[in-house]
Formats: structure tokens, sequence, C-alpha cells
């Protein structure tokens, strides 16, 4: 007996790109469709097969460039279809664990807005919010703050973030990450101090994850 592995097919189709609104102002887009069929010797279960998704950017500058201060402001939005399948991986590595997201299935939308100073080229300063949403059982807020500071010696970054979350668990997750470099001709040196602070608890039972920490 010869067992038969049903052939599979995946088809995308991607358009992507940017129009400057102003001299301040550009706009991004990435359009992309699927057709996965999981076995072409059947047409049964053949009403998933398409799948679409879609991002849209907009960048704006908040200052006039010759100033010491330059203020940026970005949004963007993604849908992502739950059908929808791609060849690379869509999420970094780390997407799961940063927004706590367990087996969770359906559509996906995801805003973000992050305000970003950049200070005389020295500093660099950004806030974002982001929310994302998958299914109907899952929803998050995220708030991050990023600080980069430098001269010719030292190098100081700083990146904080906290992760509100209401779906299968009720979560929230705080991180912490500071970094300090020093850098003289052929002597460097650093610190690195990174803390993380997790809580979950059941939505359903309201016991403590035994995850937290």
């Amino acid at each position: 007996v010869v067992k038969l592995i049903a052939p599979l097919s995946l088809k995308l189709a991607n358009v992507v790109g940017d129009y400057q609104l102003g001299r301040k102002t550009k706009l991004d887009f990435d359009v992309a469709a699927s057709q996965y069929d999981q076995n072409l010797f059947s047409k049964l279960n053949d009403n998933d097969n398409k799948g679409f998704a879609g991002k849209l950017q907009l960048e704006q500058k908040l200052s006039k460039e010759s100033k010491n201060w330059q203020w940026n402001l970005t949004t963007s939005y993604q849908k992502i279809d739950q059908n929808f399948k791609s060849i690379e991986n869509l999420n970094p590595i780390e997407f799961s664990r940063d927004w706590d997201l367990q087996n969770v299935i359906g559509n996906r939308e995801l805003l973000r807005n992050y305000l970003t100073a950049n200070i005389d080229s020295t500093v660099s300063i950004t806030y974002a919010f982001e929310n994302l949403k998958q299914g109907d059982e899952f929803e998050g807020q995220k708030h991050r703050f990023n600080a980069k500071w430098s001269n010719d010696k030292w190098k100081s970054t700083t990146k904080t973030s906290i992760l509100n979350v209401d779906g299968e668990n009720q979560t929230r997750f705080l991180r912490v990450l500071q970094k300090m470099d020093y850098r003289h001709k052929k002597v460097w040196g650093g610190v690195i101090f990174n803390a993380e602070d997790l809580h979950k608890r059941s939505r359903t039972t309201l016991a403590i994850s035994q995850n937290s920490n």
C-alpha cells in the first residue's frame, strides 16, 4: 500500500507602492491576496482557500528640518484575513510572546501610532501606542517608550513597554531594557539591565496563572 500525499498549491499576488501627498506627508500601501489549496485532488472545503491582507502607513513630518527638534508622526493600520497564507513568516519571532497571543484564530487588525522626536542628531525619543485585535476574543493595548542618547564616548539606550490584554487571560506585561556603553579608542565597556514583570489571570476562573512572576 502506497500512501498518496495530496499536492498543495499556494498562489500569491502582491501590490506595493507609495505616494507623496505633500512635502511632509507620505503614504505607503501594501496589498496582498493568496489562494491556498491543501488538496488539489479534491474540491471539498475550497470555500476558505482565498485570503487577503493589507497595510496602510502614513508618515507626517511635524517640524521644519532646519530646527534642532524634529518631530515625526507615523500611523499604520494592518488587516490580515485568517485565511491568508504567505510563503514567509508575517510576524517577528517574538510576536506571540510580545502580545501574549496563544492559539487565537480569526481576522487580525493592528493599529500603530508612533511619535518620534530627534534632537541635534544625539537624542531620539519615541512613544508608541499599539492596539491589536485577533478574532472576537482577543484585544491588547501596548504602550512603548524608547530613548537613545549618544556622544563621542557614551551611548545610552532605553526600551520600556507596558502591555494590557483582554482575552482568554487578562494580562499585564511590563518590560524594561537599559543599556549603557562606553567607547574610547581601544577601551570598551557596557552595562545592561533587563527586567520583566508578567501577571496573568484567567478570565473565567479569575485564578492567577502559574506563568505570572
